[in-house]
């Protein structure tokens, strides 16, 4: 493609014919550009296409033995050399049939699905796959990319705290047959736990180790523990804290009074949260809003450093453990340093959760209504979360199930 123009003479000081001049060099220049683009675009996209076509008709060798779907698409998707897109999950109880020769993919696709109910299309350079004779979607895009299906996020059947079964043993474990256990919240409210230790009583295949002196709990599931081998969380969060020294190493600090629900899985996971571990995981789950609604809470204002908190820490415990403490709420707020309420629960422990405020913690005692700061200090929120009762000094379990028995 050409372009004539007609010439024009810059002379000096002419600036009006030089700035033509350029102006129409410039233009030029972009219709030449402009001109060459399209077809070198249309010879892209043809190449493209016919690459695709040709990945299509050529044969591939197959060795691929019967197998369930999930680890049979994997090893299509290696020897084809196609990306592949599974549109479900519940891919466990098919299996595939056995494709061994020479194929091409959409041929070797097609035999390895026939009788299973299972769709399968090869589209260019991926395969997109449907399970339940739901209508297959592509899920490709034009540029190479793939789009995920729709996530849907919300509650689950597992973040049930209770059930039908053992001890309250939620629904949602007799769904799969799987070597899991849960302590639910029911058998933890029967157990009354002191310490991280008494959560796992009872359950097969699970041992704890710990010391005294140190709050933690290494968790040991059917003898593999220590270095990574069970996972630990707690919502979610991986917990395992290591040590180096002798014994054990790997431990995990939490309160069973603040504990909803625990799940073990006694089994090699690969699964989000379980960190590859090959001896299984332990989730912890704790209490949330929607279970201490409707029920009353008991505030118990303490200090290790206080004779008369001392003498009635045992009264507390007493009403928290006793039925008439079952729809209580229980909890120990230390006026203290942290050393100090860790070596006094150590010799003297709770069945309750106790949080260490401080010396700051005297703020509240005067804003719940106690003036002078005396300790101990007992306050008590109705169902509504009202204050109900309070009282500075000590009380005695007797009391307590009188002033929650109204509610």
């Amino acid at each position: 493609m050409r372009f004539q123009y007609p010439a024009v003479t810059a002379e000096k000081g002419n600036g009006k014919n030089r700035s033509r001049a350029i102006f129409l060099t410039t233009t030029a220049f972009a219709l030449l550009c402009g001109g060459m683009e399209a077809p070198a675009q249309t010879t892209r996209t043809a190449q493209t296409a016919a690459e695709s076509t040709a990945s299509q008709a050529a044969r591939v060798p197959f060795d691929i033995p019967a197998q369930p779907l999930a680890s049979a698409v994997g090893a299509f998707g290696r020897q084809s050399g196609l990306q592949v897109t599974l549109s479900s999950t519940q891919a466990g109880a098919i299996r595939t049939n056995a494709v061994i020769g020479s194929f091409t993919p959409a041929e070797a696709l097609a035999r390895m699905l026939a009788g299973t109910g299972v769709r399968g299309s090869v589209r260019g350079t991926s395969a997109v796959i449907s399970l339940g004779g739901a209508q297959a979607s592509d899920l490709t895009i034009t540029d190479g990319s793939t789009a995920l299906e729709a996530i849907t996020v919300g509650k689950s059947a597992r973040n049930a705290a209770t059930g039908a079964g053992f001890q309250g043993t939620p629904d949602w474990v007799y769904d799969t047959a799987a070597s899991v256990s849960v302590v639910s919240r029911d058998a933890i409210e029967k157990k009354q736990p002191r310490n991280a230790y008494d959560l796992f009583s009872g359950v097969s295949g699970v041992s704890v180790a710990g010391a005294a002196q140190n709050p933690g709990v290494a968790i040991n599931v059917r003898g593999l523990q220590d270095q990574t081998r069970v996972t630990t969380t707690i919502d979610g969060a991986r917990q395992n804290f290591q040590q180096a020294g002798h014994g054990y190493t790997s431990n995990v600090y939490v309160d069973p009074a603040l504990v909803r629900t625990v799940e073990v899985e006694k089994n090699a996971a690969a699964g989000v949260g379980s960190g590859g571990s090959h001896g299984g995981v332990v989730g912890f789950r704790t209490l949330t809003a929607d279970d201490i609604h409707g029920r009353s809470v008991l505030l118990n204002f303490w200090a290790p450093w206080c004779p008369p908190c001392v003498r009635e820490m045992p009264e507390i415990d007493r009403f928290a453990r006793s039925p008439a403490g079952k729809d209580t709420l229980v909890v120990g707020l230390a006026i203290d340093e942290v050393p100090a309420v860790k070596k006094f629960l150590a010799e003297y422990p709770v069945g309750f959760p106790v949080v260490v405020l401080g010396y700051a913690g005297l703020n509240w005692v005067r804003r719940l209504g106690n003036d002078g700061g005396a300790l101990p200090f007992s306050v008590v929120f109705d169902p509504g979360q009202h204050v109900a009762h309070r009282k500075a000094g000590p009380t005695t379990a007797a009391e307590l199930a009188g002033w929650t028995s109204r509610f």
